[in-house]
């Protein structure tokens, strides 16, 4: 019996450690599982997969947090107690949901891509085909930069499109596109409603134009809005100029210091060069005229003016422009090789019309498409 008795004894000793030996060998641990979950949520975490497939990125997280956690309390068993079973199942439904949520986040990346894309070309072509109208417009400073917030907006979200911040990019073009509607409406209508003047612009375009057939003398035609002024002779145009204006010269001149360019038909009173003008050369025309201290006494009564306010006058064509840049009191300035042509061209008595525009406002935006 004592020897059966040891022998049985040394045979536990040798089944334990056997035991143990199985246990270990068909409870391999989760390392390999774990490590594929962990690779997938980072290799979707890279194609923002929290932001374009939320609710699988999230399930891939926690289940991934989930099998850690059981992890660590198998860990604390003895060794041939241990089970990870439940956590090499989490671990690979962890992948799977990882993978799914990489895909999903590519294609919806893709398709955010091809849009953002679209919408940036939209954009670009609205500022292309408006921001030279809204140039030269004379707006509020407060208008002006919030058309200059917009255009930076949109240089933001180029380069953030280009360097693949695409949630940047949507966020940058939305502030752009917000600042530019807003410039970009106001200035229509402010458009419209200086070109509701248009057909009596026409009217008196072609009557200067009709007069110089029968004459022989010319006669000018100023276009505020294109900044050009035309020379007519015989009822066909033989030289065009580049002009600056008063800084506020959308609309009529109404009073003094306005730096508004008046619109009408006037004449040539008086042609000065040398010491009678500052301005190289010039040619001075009889505003106000009639119609123009008409308006400026109803404008008074009706009190759209001060009573203390002046009608002006002294507006000239003259030299020193040319400049691009509309810095006169109201007067049209040319450059000085440009004045020289104009003022051998004229006389007392040459007929001057000035109009806010020579094209009607569809041809003008029609142009810039």
């Amino acid at each position: 019996m004592k020897v059966m008795g040891k022998i049985l004894g040394s045979l536990t000793v040798m089944i334990i450690p056997i035991s143990v030996l199985i246990v270990l060998s068909t409870n391999k641990t989760p390392d390999e599982e774990i490590e594929q979950a962990r690779t997938a949520i980072s290799e979707a975490r890279v194609v923002r997969a929290e932001l374009y497939s939320e609710d699988l990125f999230r399930e891939a997280s926690e289940k991934y947090n989930r099998a850690m956690k059981l992890w660590k309390e198998e860990n604390r068993k003895l060794i041939f107690m241990r089970n990870y079973s439940d956590i090499k199942k989490l671990a690979d439904e962890s992948y799977m949901d990882a993978l799914g949520a990489r895909e999903d986040a590519i294609v919806a990346s893709a398709r955010e891509r091809k849009a953002l894309k679209t919408r940036l070309e939209i954009t670009k072509s609205q500022i292309s085909y408006f921001q030279e109208i809204f140039e030269k417009l004379p707006v509020t400073r407060s208008l002006r930069e919030q058309n200059s917030k917009g255009r930076f907006y949109f240089a933001e979200a180029e380069l953030a499109y280009m360097d693949g911040r695409f949630v940047v990019c949507a966020d940058r073009l939305k502030e752009s596109s917000s600042y530019l509607m807003e410039s970009y409406n106001t200035a229509r209508v402010m458009l419209d409603e200086y070109f509701s003047k248009w057909p009596t612009w026409a009217r008196w375009i072609n009557e200067t134009i009709a007069g110089t057939k029968g004459s022989s003398y010319e006669a000018i035609v100023v276009d505020k809005f294109d900044r050009k002024c035309y020379i007519y002779s015989k009822g066909e145009m033989i030289e065009q100029f580049d002009i600056d204006l008063g800084s506020n010269w959308m609309g009529h001149k109404s009073q003094r210091g306005d730096m508004a360019t008046p619109e009408g038909i006037y004449r040539v009173t008086k042609l000065k060069q040398h010491s009678e003008t500052k301005y190289y050369k010039a040619l001075l025309i009889n505003y106000p005229n009639k119609q123009d201290s008409e308006r400026f006494l109803i404008a008074k009564m009706k009190g759209l003016i001060s009573n203390g306010s002046e009608i002006g006058g002294m507006i000239e064509i003259h030299g020193n422009g040319g400049t691009g840049i509309d810095w006169t009191d109201g007067c049209i300035a040319l450059s000085n090789n440009d004045m020289d042509i104009l003022f051998s061209l004229s006389r007392t008595g040459t007929i001057v019309t000035i109009v806010g525009s020579v094209r009607p406002i569809d041809e003008i935006l029609k142009y810039n498409k």
